[in-house]
């Protein structure tokens, strides 16, 4: 049994300020220890930290890079879709597909590799 945790980054807007749609996923057969480090990245931040969840853009520097490179040294995989919206000529009447195919797509990728998966989305 593997465990994934899948999150994005940017948005299906065509127009706003961000150029790419990224989906991630992690994956790891154990999340106690993920889970662990992003506890201690929070402890570190002290009230600073929102409740529910981590946003790198919203960090110090260091505290990104200490979560990052602790979660680096776990017996983790990564999957990545990246959607780069620029090139896209006819969007989609409703820009949610975009996410929705990403999506897809990386769910996709992961059961191949590990048809016993518990996922867990954002939102």
């Amino acid at each position: 049994m593997r465990h994934g945790f899948l999150d994005e980054s940017g948005n299906v807007a065509p127009f706003s300020g961000s150029h790419y749609l990224v989906v991630a996923v992690l994956i790891t057969k154990n999340p106690r220890p993920i889970e662990l480090h992003v506890k201690r990245a929070r402890k570190s931040l002290g009230r600073k930290a929102k409740p529910d969840e981590l946003k790198a853009s919203d960090l110090e520097t260091k505290v990104t890079e200490r979560l990052l490179r602790a979660i680096a040294d776990e017996d983790i995989e990564i999957v990545v879709v990246t959607v780069n919206k620029q090139v896209i000529l006819r969007h989609p009447r409703d820009p949610e597909d975009i996410y929705r195919e990403a999506v897809t797509r990386a769910v996709r990728h992961c059961v191949k590799h590990h048809p016993h998966l518990e996922l867990w989305l954002d939102k």
